[in-house]
């Protein structure tokens, strides 16, 4: 039991601060150490049994760990926190990066999306990233199309005012393909014909390491990107 109802309403944010401050710490060591593969690194940190393995990734979402960091700072004094601070601001700028870093590879400027939720099998996308990824590609005129089997065909317009593709539709039309999160339904897909039908040339994008399998596959018609590894960045 707490010993004051103040520390029990405190317990949750605090707790999910603490995991926010990790999976920020595993993003940048994914920048720091771009020719490794930090992957394999925060596996084998894993090991250790009280220590989580966490993944790099286009950064977290959802109801708690982003919104956490921010209730904290709020309630507590002035000029402290610094980490934390430091974490928040790298959060909210984490996906206008990624969308950047994408940017760098793009031949054309036709992208397909997979994935609108923070994470899999859900349907939630509060403080999802890729909202935020989606905005700048188009800001920086590309054009998109998503698909997400949790949300409806109108909800997707409504909310993005944007095309939508069937998720087994042919690839061919994109130059990049960005996997957000790994849906039971996509890692079921028959992803060598999704990969046969692939434009030549195209760039997938892969935040979860769901394609990884393929990699080879998808080299032999144009680049596979896995966030956290040197493939990232090549």
């Amino acid at each position: 039991r707490a010993s004051d109802y103040r520390y029990a309403e405190m317990c949750k944010s605090v707790e999910n601060s603490l995991r926010h401050v990790s999976i920020i710490l595993a993003d940048q060591l994914a920048d720091a150490f771009p020719d490794m593969d930090i992957r394999e690194v925060l596996a084998l940190a894993g090991t250790k049994w009280n220590i989580e393995t966490y993944q790099p990734s286009f950064g977290p979402g959802g109801y708690c760990i982003p919104v956490s960091s921010k209730y904290v700072l709020q309630a507590a004094k002035e000029q402290s926190l610094s980490i934390l601070k430091d974490v928040v601001a790298f959060t909210s700028e984490r996906p206008f990066q990624i969308a950047k870093h994408i940017e760098k590879f793009m031949i054309g400027n036709r992208i397909g999306i997979m994935g609108l939720t923070y994470d899999a099998d859900i349907k939630v996308d509060v403080e999802a990233p890729i909202k935020d990824i989606i905005y700048q590609l188009k800001e920086d005129k590309y054009q998109i199309w998503l698909n997400d089997p949790y949300y409806s065909e109108r909800e997707i317009e409504e909310k993005y005012h944007t095309d939508i593709f069937e998720l087994f539709q042919t690839c061919s039309q994109f130059d990049a393909l960005i996997i957000n999160v790994a849906h039971k339904i996509y890692i079921s897909a028959d992803w060598i014909n999704i990969i046969s039908g692939m434009k030549s040339g195209i760039q997938v994008f892969d935040n979860t390491g769901m394609l990884l399998r393929y990699a080879e596959l998808i080299n032999s018609k144009g680049n596979y990107h896995l966030i956290g590894t040197p493939s990232w960045n090549q």
